[in-house]
């Protein structure tokens, strides 16, 4: 592949217009990433100072190698609940190895170019898993969101959700309160004025209402103490075998999740502009910010869909953007950290409860449920699975269940069947039966072409064979044919296999298949 990052074709899209309002975007993006970029640390498990760092200084590194000019990079809400798991499981330092490994993961896929396979997700599936991670997500919001007294609470939602009942009589209503309160500003104010994020707004507010009224609520503060402005240091992953293998797991989800959002990310980029990303070059911009944020103490992080179309609707049209916002990101870590120990962590929670409403796509739902049955039962399974079990676990289960029902649907479209007489048979002098194979030649249906082989008649001279209808074959087809042509041959059975199309011809010669018995 051709590896040359968007920024570097500045002389194609550079000019004085583009580069002010690709400031104008990038400024705009990285004041909302800022309130979204602590929330989502402190939700993953980490710290706030982790979040903003890790858009600062990965998202840099991820806009400057982009393959898509306009995406926006850094922690992500899809990425939250493998963040907190893997934490909870290995602690820091074992999100910090899974998230190096998953950089590499990103740089090998972007390398072999095999991002153009993983736009293929089946859709029911990534509307099940961005449904459920937002569900997950917003039930480990509630402790804070209620200001409930909790201790170690399970990882699971459903073991949470039992936890916050257990929980209840702890409730502190002033924290719910400013919680609710400001659900209501995020909600009236971005109606009211789209171009200040609601998010920012809902903080300050939050952070004014708790401090001037004295209400005993919980901030960032009194949770992690003094937030340091100072730059992170480097740290090491470490990558003892003992610890990698159990890491390969968490990686590999961080990776493919990363892989999806930001694809699917650049793919509404591209609507937007008309322009088209190189899958390749993002996936390895991905992957080195990913690197760069596993050694600076950071989150993983994805190319973010939300972000990336804000910034488009801003008027972005190159890299500069991106690198503007991680720009703008960098001056609030060492301006405004500081002032960051007041926000209230309820008002944290009703921001990353807005974000979790905007995740599920609620129109998508709509339309899948009068989708086929069987498409309504992979959203609703890889649904159930994303909250009752393990990411990595709900996205291999619900890709092995859509493959199995497709191959099932495969299997009930193909068919074998007698066409009696036709032009073909009429042609041959000797005793002719004709069959017609409607649909792909492939493992599920091979068991049709075994029948016809046991139903093989000695008073027919010859078998023909109209290919016509297929347009795909593989090992177990070719298998049965020319086990069926073997067959034959004791019972002295002749075979022809007329109109077969070029390229199943191809395949079929190549397996010593076609010889003598193809015809056109």
């Amino acid at each position: 592949m051709n590896i040359k990052p968007a920024l570097f074709n500045w002389r194609n899209t550079f000019n004085k217009a583009t580069l002010l309002t690709d400031i104008t975007a990038g400024i705009s993006v990285g004041i909302i990433a800022i309130p979204l970029s602590i929330a989502l640390a402190i939700a993953s498990g980490s710290t706030p100072e982790a979040g903003l760092w890790t858009s600062a200084l990965a998202g840099f590194v991820a806009a400057f190698f982009s393959g898509c000019p306009q995406q926006i990079s850094g922690p992500s809400a899809t990425l939250v609940v493998v963040s907190y798991s893997t934490i909870s499981l290995y602690g820091f330092g074992g999100l910090l190895t899974a998230t190096f490994l998953a950089g590499i993961f990103l740089i090998i896929l972007g390398l072999l170019n095999l991002g153009k396979t993983i736009r293929y997700m089946p859709y029911p599936i990534i509307v099940g898993f961005t449904s459920g991670v937002a569900f997950v997500l917003a039930v480990g919001q509630l402790g804070d969101y209620m200001g409930l007294t909790l201790h170690n609470p399970p990882v699971q939602s459903i073991g949470r959700i039992v936890a916050y009942i257990q929980a209840i009589q702890s409730l502190n209503i002033y924290a719910f309160m400013i919680g609710t309160l400001s659900v209501i500003v995020i909600v009236v104010w971005n109606k009211w004025n789209k171009k200040i994020p609601g998010y920012l707004i809902a903080l300050l507010f939050a952070t004014i209402v708790a401090h001037v009224a004295s209400w005993p609520v919980e901030t960032i503060g009194t949770r992690f103490g003094n937030v340091s402005a100072s730059m992170p240091p480097i740290i090491l992953p470490a990558l003892e075998f003992d610890k990698i293998r159990f890491l390969l797991f968490p990686a590999f989800t961080i990776a493919f999740i990363s892989a999806l959002e930001t694809l699917l990310s650049a793919v509404v980029a591209d609507g937007a502009t008309g322009e088209s990303h190189d899958p390749g070059m993002e996936l390895i911009a991905q992957g080195g910010g990913n690197l760069v944020s596993s050694l600076i103490g950071g989150l993983p992080i994805t190319g973010v869909i939300a972000r990336t179309a804000a910034n488009v609707r801003s008027g972005a049209r190159t890299p500069i953007s991106g690198l503007v916002h991680s720009t703008v990101v960098i001056l609030c870590n060492l301006v405004l950290m500081p002032f960051l120990s007041m926000v209230p962590m309820t008002a944290l929670s009703a921001v990353l409860f807005i974000v979790c409403f905007n995740m599920v796509e609620w129109k998508s739902i709509k339309k899948m449920i009068r989708a086929p049955k069987t498409d309504v039962l992979i959203m609703v399974t890889t649904f159930v699975l994303t909250v009752i079990l393990d990411l990595s676990t709900a996205i291999i289960s619900s890709v092995l269940l859509a493959s199995l029902l497709f191959t099932a649907r495969m299997i009930r479209l193909s068919s074998l069947q007698d066409i009696g007489e036709n032009e073909f048979v009429k042609k041959e002098e000797a005793t002719a039966i004709a069959y017609e194979i409607d649909g792909p030649l492939f493992f599920g249906f091979a068991h049709n072409i075994k029948a016809l082989e046991k139903e093989l008649n000695a008073q027919a001279e010859l078998v023909i064979l109209d290919f016509n209808k297929v347009i795909l074959i593989d090992a177990t087809g070719l298998n049965a044919l020319d086990k069926l042509i073997q067959t034959g041959e004791g019972m002295k059975i002749n075979f022809s296999f007329v109109r077969v199309k070029p390229h199943i011809r191809s395949i079929m010669d190549r397996a010593g298949i076609c010889d003598n018995i193809c015809n056109d």
